[in-house]
């Protein structure tokens, strides 16, 4: 189960004491973990691009920022950002091992959100690719916004892990 992996990642399982809310999916594959880590960044159909311009509306009503992510970089598995306070989107690389795990920090006024990933080797060589989003409200706008945009948080986290590791692959 992904919520028992990410528990054993010092940096993840301190964010995720005492968080509003936490999930995690998982998807297995074969990629290097920066290959993986970028294409997961990069994935963004159109369905995706039409519910960041309606979340861009909505911030906008709430009082909260709007970055423009559909301006966001496309991301190459050789310099895709590791160092902590690196930019990578709309979010900041918080902490990163080439071995293990990604965290990166997006934040407003109404809520801080974090995107963790992490690899774990497994026995016949392949890789497990866990994906953990950890949620703190910092005003009651965070915990609404968060609820209304949560059935797509799960479709898109899960269309993320598929695109990451290659078609047939089916995420959890």
């Amino acid at each position: 189960m992904s919520l028992e992996y990410a528990w054993t990642i010092p940096a993840i399982r301190e964010l995720m004491t005492g968080a509003d809310h936490v999930d995690s999916h998982h998807i297995e594959g074969n990629v290097p973990f920066r290959r993986q880590l970028a294409q997961a960044m990069n994935w963004m159909p159109g369905w995706v691009r039409f519910l960041y311009l309606v979340r861009k509306v909505l911030a906008r009503l709430m009082g909260l920022e709007h970055d423009d992510v559909l301006s966001n970089p496309r991301f190459h598995e050789d310099c895709f950002p590791m160092t902590p306070g690196e930019a990578a989107g709309f979010f900041q690389v918080v902490d990163a091992s080439e071995e293990s795990h990604w965290i990166a920090m997006g934040e407003d006024k109404h809520l801080a959100g974090y995107i963790c990933m992490a690899v774990e080797h497994l026995e016949d060589g392949r890789k497990r690719y866990h994906c953990t989003t950890i949620v703190n409200y910092r005003h009651w706008i965070g915990s609404v916004y968060f609820n209304l945009i949560r059935p797509f948080h799960h479709l898109i986290v899960r269309g993320m892990l598929k695109a990451s590791v290659g078609s047939g692959a089916v995420a959890e």
